[in-house]
């Protein structure tokens, strides 16, 4: 709807909605500025992966990747008494088998108990996110459907919480390609 459209314009910067709603081909080498990434680790020291500390909340994003992408399991720790949600998961499997990508989903899932989760079920991805939720009882779990709608509204989101350093992670070696992925 052009009600819509009017809202996008004033949630993204220009270049996205010349590109994701105007199809107009534009650089988004800025869309995440070096400086507001910097921003979201400089202070941060603690080693990911680490044990859940008891009474903490955490939520648990799931990418599951295909052939030539690795699944990516991200835990946050969005304790109330904590100034910004942290980074303090992030497993990856690398080899493309559906059978790991559910094996490590299930590892994470249940080491750190997240209090929602959400899966990207997109394309080939649905039915290992169904089987997680129905076979393997995940609690709490939304299944996120990336479309034409749905990924700008969703890397807005994201543009917006960098910009304010609204996520916390230590930067190193597991952490790397994070910040390369976010600064290209």
């Amino acid at each position: 709807s052009r009600q819509y459209l009017e809202e996008q314009k004033e949630r993204m910067i220009p270049e996205y909605y010349a590109q994701n709603i105007l199809a107009e081909f534009v650089s988004l080498s800025d869309f995440f500025k070096v400086d507001h990434i910097a921003a979201m680790y400089d202070g941060v020291d603690h080693e990911l992966n680490g044990e859940p500390v008891k009474g903490h909340e955490y939520v648990l994003g799931i990418d599951l990747g295909a052939m030539r992408d690795p699944t990516v399991c991200y835990v946050l720790d969005i304790t109330a008494n904590l100034p910004k949600p942290l980074l303090v998961g992030l497993y990856e499997v690398k080899d493309g088998s559906w059978k790991s990508a559910r094996a490590l989903a299930n590892q994470v899932y249940r080491k750190y108990q997240p209090i929602y989760t959400a899966i990207d079920a997109t394309g080939a991805g649905r039915p290992v996110s169904q089987q997680l939720i129905e076979e393997d009882e995940f609690q709490h779990t939304e299944e996120f459907i990336f479309t034409a709608t749905s990924k700008p509204d969703l890397m807005t989101r994201l543009q917006d919480r960098v910009q304010q350093a609204g996520i916390k992670f230590p930067y190193g070696p597991l952490t790397k390609e994070l910040v390369a992925q976010m600064s290209f």
